[in-house]
């Protein structure tokens, strides 16, 4: 199955920068991967619907654990709410995002279990 998703380009990456608005903390040790893999490899997923595992090896994408770690780090910093919902935003406004075709998928809502019968 061919991808749905090719790297960010360096614009498309300097608009994710923007979005971001964010100055991550200094670290020690050994050094960070770039953000922009960390990106490649969410939006790769999101775009996908594949599994963390299934994330190209190559130079274009963060190794699986640090882009899942890193995605659990821009939730918990609201980093990855403001840039999804800015990116729905500049989408919808441009015209690229069509929302008259939206469909909900409630087969992962959690629930409290089978309903009864009869």
């Amino acid at each position: 199955m061919a991808s749905k998703f090719t790297p960010l380009s360096d614009e498309q990456y300097q608009v994710l920068v923007g979005l971001m608005n964010w100055i991550p903390p200094l670290e020690r040790g050994t050094p960070r991967t770039s953000f922009r893999r960390i990106w490649n490899s969410i939006f790769y997923i999101l775009a996908n619907g594949c599994r963390w595992e299934d994330i190209p090896v190559n130079s274009d994408y963060a190794h699986r654990a640090t882009a899942h770690r890193w995605i659990k780090k821009f939730k918990e910093y609201g980093i990855l709410d403001r840039v999804l919902s800015a990116l729905l935003l500049k989408g919808c406004k441009e015209g690229k995002i069509d929302l008259s075709k939206l469909f909900v998928d409630g087969s992962f809502s959690p629930g409290s279990g089978r309903r009864k019968r009869g």
